[in-house]
């Protein structure tokens, strides 16, 4: 195990943390911080689908031993049951500035990368999760991030095409553009000729799904407001309207009233699960 020695006695080594010592350590802290399950869950996710690397910042103990820093990394170790190498600091002054300032959001990340419209993509990849998950305050992680660029290139090219379309009649939201770019690559082609009459409402006859699904929403934006939530709706109840209205869109079906329903997510949802079947 490899040490380096830093000022005021710190040292920082790179250590495998089995879940047992994971409990161990958390056996360490003292004081009884907030926790954000969302984000042991996000983390433990990772690390049980062997997406986790060498993380940046390290678990830090106090001079007398007391944990500092890492409670969700650690938790996430002892709910995943995975062994993970993470960079560990002993001997740490209380003062040390662990978890200092505003944490970087998924669109710095990809902004600093150079990523074009870095907020919107995060958002639409966040959507992706909240509905492969069913948890609508999951927070993605990086590496799910990369894992979700590595896959659906084709679809984020598309986002970038149909953004422009959808923000000028005010179809722009996250929610909206998300549950698109997640029914697209089940048929690429005809996601993209129905995401454009969609977004200008051009060819779609009454009681198509489409014209049904883009009235509902634009009644609901009210002066040109955006819309952050339509009723009481959140992000994926948003989203699994859309893809209801896609659905019966592909199957050449009409639809009168907007209604909550699981049926299109679990429509698209089969494309995803068969695709990352084959893959394995």
């Amino acid at each position: 195990m490899n040490r380096i020695d830093i000022r005021n006695g710190a040292t920082i080594t790179v250590e495998k943390i089995t879940p047992a010592l994971a409990d161990k350590y958390l056996g360490m802290m003292r004081s009884n911080r907030g926790l954000s399950k969302h984000l042991v869950a996000s983390f433990a996710s990772d690390m049980a689908a062997r997406r986790w690397s060498l993380a940046g910042e390290p678990i830090g103990f106090s001079p007398d031993g007391e944990l500092l820093n890492g409670q969700h990394r650690l938790r996430a170790i002892v709910q995943s049951q995975v062994s993970v190498e993470m960079f560990v600091m002993r001997h740490a002054p209380q003062d040390t500035p662990f978890d200092r300032g505003r944490s970087r959001t998924l669109g710095d990340v990809l902004r600093i990368r150079g990523m074009q419209n870095g907020n919107a993509v995060a958002a639409w990849i966040t959507v992706h999760f909240i509905l492969r998950t069913g948890d609508i305050g999951h927070r993605v992680t990086e590496h799910e991030c990369d894992w979700w660029l590595s896959t659906r290139g084709e679809a984020l090219e598309f986002g970038h095409r149909i953004i422009s379309p959808l923000k000028y009649t005010g179809l722009g939201i996250a929610p909206t553009v998300g549950a698109i770019l997640f029914a697209h690559p089940s048929s690429p082609e005809r996601i993209d000729e129905l995401a454009q009459q969609f977004a200008t409402g051009a060819g779609l006859e009454k009681r198509s799904p489409l014209l049904t699904c883009r009235n509902y929403l634009l009644a609901r934006r009210g002066n040109g407001a955006r819309i952050v939530t339509i009723a009481n709706d959140n992000r994926m109840t948003i989203a699994k309207k859309v893809l209801r209205a896609f659905q019966l869109a592909v199957e050449n079906k009409s639809l009168a009233k907007v209604h909550l329903t699981h049926e299109g997510l679990a429509f698209f949802e089969k494309w995803h699960v068969m695709n990352e079947m084959k893959k394995q």
